[in-house]
């Protein structure tokens, strides 16, 4: 993944896609045409690219199985609806 932040929570959400997750970059200020070139071709050619997509397939299972009927995410959002709705 490429980011480029422009304002407000941008900045913080790049650095930890690329430092802290590690499943990306952050292109710099200058952003010229080499730069942004130089990048791609690590994505998509490098062995950097590899390790990122690794690491992302990584994140996605982890993120499916929160998320999944019996998942923690997913148990968590049904808790705060039934509070919500006993609320009403």
């Amino acid at each position: 993944m490429a980011c480029r932040p422009f304002f407000t929570d941008q900045k913080m959400n790049a650095q930890l896609v690329a430092q802290v997750w590690r499943f990306g970059v952050v292109l710099e200020e200058p952003m010229t045409c080499e730069a942004v070139a130089a990048v791609v071709r690590s994505l998509l050619a490098g062995d950097q690219g590899i390790r990122m997509w690794e690491k992302m397939q990584e994140m996605r299972g982890m993120a499916a199985n929160a998320f999944a009927a019996d998942g923690g995410s997913r148990k968590n959002l049904d808790k705060l609806v039934k509070i919500v709705c006993r609320q009403l």
